[in-house]
């Protein structure tokens, strides 16, 4: 999950891009909360919370979010 301040990512565009189970968007107080989804076919989670999987890739996407790049969004 990423969570960014509403005025740095509108909550109609986040949603605009979030519409499959891939993906979702919701408010919380001044915030958009986005929730990534990622299976493998065999139903695994592949996120690895102690910092040697996916996750420590994805760290520089906020930024990129909060600067306007909505690319992670179109890709999920």
């Amino acid at each position: 999950m990423l969570r960014l301040p509403k005025h740095v990512l509108d909550p109609a565009t986040a949603a605009q891009y979030c519409q499959g189970d891939s993906a979702c968007a919701w408010t919380a107080g001044e915030h958009v909360i986005i929730d990534l989804h990622d299976e493998d076919e065999d139903g695994t989670d592949e996120w690895d919370l102690d910092g040697h999987g996916l996750l420590t890739s994805i760290i520089p996407v906020r930024a990129g979010l909060a600067a306007g790049d909505l690319r992670l969004l179109y890709l999920a």
